[in-house]
């Protein structure tokens, strides 16, 4: 893969990744241009609330150094897979997975010209991702990239399945996540499926699944709290509890998930069984169609597919 180049106005150019195989079981390795300039994306960017915005910014400082873990976990059993339609869906992942990775990178270095260290949060997480690959095993690191891409697809389904959570999000940062719950996905399932090639434990499966959707959100509060604590607004508990109800309240947007985890403890569980196929076609054409969202920032040649 070539290199990133990020320019100085935070335009962030994304490589192509020379992954044809990835593309013909319809998981390409697609680049988007994303503008994260600070007078693109404002201090707040989430419905000008601090608590919104704060909460986005902690779950992106994790994806960075998250998903770098989670491609060297499914590579390390790249080998071991026979199933032609199955290399190629892992060949499609590791291109998508540094992509998204590149992306938040460029989110979270943006984010430093408003005041918030989250290239310090960055380094923070990776030390925690080189805890969890020194303290696991090889199988064990994969059942934990299973889990917590089960995790991500239930929250990029509920974000594709409610516009409204998006919406008064400033364009360029909902463009962002619109595209990166597009991509997971259609690869949602794809550690799920080299886990279970390999004969890898329900028991292991399940334990790896609670000790990662812990840790992320566990994580992800810490961060938030921290990055809360630079705000130049003063204490605003409005806000703070406007943003809550929100997000995990009796009617949070957030809530419909805890329910979709669970699935996941069902000894005969597929990701598949989340059926998002007409999400899929739908936001596909939405973001990648003649008149799509994304059209002018998707460079021509590259498969919408």
């Amino acid at each position: 893969m070539n290199k990133t180049s990020t320019t100085s106005s935070s335009i962030a150019q994304y490589p192509v990744s020379k992954q044809p195989v990835g593309a013909s079981v319809g998981i390409p390795p697609r680049r988007v241009k994303f503008d994260f300039s600070k007078d693109t994306v404002p201090h707040y960017f989430f419905a000008n609330s601090a608590f919104k915005s704060t909460f986005i910014l902690a779950m992106s400082a994790t994806f960075p150094e998250g998903e770098l873990l989670f491609v060297k976990s499914v590579k390390q059993f790249r080998d071991r897979i026979s199933d032609p339609k199955l290399k190629a869906e892992i060949a499609g992942f590791i291109g998508q997975e540094a992509l998204h990775s590149q992306a938040h990178l460029a989110f979270d270095t943006a984010a430093e010209q408003h005041g918030f260290s989250l290239k310090k949060l960055e380094r923070i997480h990776g030390d925690s991702m080189k805890f969890t690959w020194k303290l696991f095993s090889p199988k064990a690191r994969l059942a934990f990239t299973a889990g917590v891409e089960h995790l991500t697809a239930v929250l990029t389904e509920l974000l594709l399945s409610d516009e409204s959570i998006l919406e008064s999000m400033s364009p360029e940062v909902r463009h962002l996540f619109l595209w990166h719950s597009l991509e997971e996905t259609k690869y949602k399932a794809v550690a799920y499926d080299v886990y279970q090639t390999i004969g890898g434990s329900y028991r292991t499966r399940v334990l790896m699944m609670v000790y990662g959707v812990i840790g992320f959100l566990g994580t992800s509060a810490i961060f938030q709290a921290r990055l809360l604590a630079e705000d130049p607004r003063p204490f605003n508990l409005r806000d703070y509890v406007s943003g809550f109800n929100f997000l995990f309240g009796r009617k949070g947007k957030f809530l419909p998930m805890f329910p979709m985890l669970l699935d996941y403890f069902r000894p005969n569980f597929h990701p598949n069984q989340h059926n998002t196929d007409a999400l899929l076609a739908k936001w596909r054409e939405d973001l990648f169609g003649l008149e799509g969202l994304l059209t002018p920032q998707f460079p021509q040649g590259q498969s919408v597919h």
